[in-house]
């Protein structure tokens, strides 16, 4: 399947187990390769502008379509994980 900009930007990212991460902000693209090599992160809620954002590597995506990007829990240090419920 192939995604526009249009399609990826925005979508939500959640880890494996349904830990909500946030939503995707932007990627970058391996010149060389020409693939997306790394997506940005940003916290979806109203506090995100103190949040840090998430580098997550290409590598660590399960799954992505124009719904959902489903990554592996090992992108979110356990400690926050717990501390982060699903929602």
């Amino acid at each position: 399947m192939q995604l526009s900009n249009q399609q990826i930007l925005g979508v939500p990212v959640e880890t494996k187990n349904g830990y909500r991460l946030g939503v995707v902000a932007s990627f970058e693209i391996d010149a060389e390769q020409q693939r997306v090599a790394r997506y940005i992160v940003k916290p979806a809620l109203v506090p995100r502008m103190l949040a840090r954002e998430l580098v997550i590597n290409a590598a660590q995506v399960i799954s992505l379509t124009n719904k959902k990007m489903v990554v592996e829990d090992a992108v979110v240090p356990s400690r926050v994980a717990e501390a982060s419920p699903a929602i």
